[in-house]
């Protein structure tokens, strides 16, 4: 995919259905941070809003699943933690 481990967290959270500004929150910085790295996840998905990002990366992740089943095996460690260290 591409994508660095911001954009990875700011996906992650786009398709948990948090708006922009509420990524923003969670990873602690701005708002308009939050909408860049937005962007570049479009970008670099070569989509334009935030349904497609979130298919294009169930796309990927199934992929992995059925052509490497030992590497890509999810847990809760797996997922961003908050800006509280909790994860979600």
């Amino acid at each position: 995919m591409g994508l660095s481990r911001r954009q990875a967290e700011v996906l992650f959270w786009m398709t948990q259905g948090k708006s922009n500004q509420e990524i923003a929150s969670i990873l602690n910085i701005g708002h308009a941070t939050a909408c860049e790295h937005v962007q570049r996840v479009y970008d670099k998905l070569g989509v334009d809003n935030r349904h497609a990002a979130g298919e294009a990366a169930r796309r990927f992740f199934y992929a992995r699943t059925t052509t490497d089943p030992q590497g890509s095996r999810l847990s809760a460690g797996s997922f961003p933690a908050g800006k509280n260290g909790r994860r979600r």
